[in-house]
């Protein structure tokens, strides 16, 4: 569902970042700040140097603030998470996923999902 709803802003003109974080914020209910998304905008691009993904990054992120009262869990979330994109992606890096960005987009929101629900 979360991949579904990324994919959605995708649709939308939303950048990479603000399709994972939007998709999030809906599916679970938690309101976040504008600042998230402002200082996210440097990932858009893959760090503007087509580095690793935004949306992964942004994944992190939102496992980072999901989490963040259980270190452990949200290292084991991360791991999880880095995992399931390697395998549905089979790479990370902006400049090999940037020919199919929807895709990208909704594999790393199904993995986010994923760890989350796994790790909850």
């Amino acid at each position: 569902m979360l991949g579904e709803i990324a994919a959605k802003y995708y649709k939308s003109d939303e950048n990479c970042t603000s399709c994972i974080f939007k998709a999030c914020e809906e599916v679970y209910g938690i309101g976040l700040p504008q600042d998230i998304y402002d200082m996210s905008l440097g990932l858009v691009g893959g760090l503007g140097i087509n580095a690793m993904c935004g949306a992964i990054v942004t994944g992190v992120m939102f496992l980072s603030y999901y989490f963040k009262k259980d270190e452990v869990k949200m290292k084991q979330a991360r791991i999880c998470f880095l995992d399931g994109v390697n395998k549905r992606l089979c790479s990370t890096c902006c400049g090999k996923l940037k020919k199919c960005c929807k895709k990208a987009i909704y594999e790393t929101g199904e993995a986010l999902e994923a760890a989350i629900e796994k790790y909850r």
